[in-house]
């Protein structure tokens, strides 16, 4: 882990070194302003949307990045929907804990 942070970290110095004065405004608020922002959105938007789906009684619901619901069909079994945006794909499990 700390061998992967710090290659990010090198690489970040890399491109701010390459960089004038404009890319690295961008850069800065891209990273530090505009990601945290969306990321807590993001996070308050999940929460409320798991919120709602448990209200019509799911065991979980999200919309992002993938949309998932979970129909707890009992103690040990339930069914999932999941649907990709990015690959356009459906995936239906049904899941059985013994």
């Amino acid at each position: 882990i700390i061998s992967l942070l710090g290659n990010s970290f090198v690489n970040q110095v890399e491109t701010i070194a390459n960089s004038n004065e404009r890319e690295i405004a961008e850069l800065v608020i891209t990273q530090y302003v505009v990601r945290p922002i969306i990321k807590d959105i993001l996070f308050t938007v999940e929460e409320q949307v798991s919120n709602v789906g448990k209200s019509i009684g799911l065991a979980d619901l999200q919309v992002y990045p993938t949309f998932d619901a979970v129909y707890d069909l009992g103690e040990t079994s339930s069914v999932e929907l999941s649907y990709d945006y990015v690959f356009n794909e459906v995936q239906v499990r049904y899941k059985w804990q013994f």
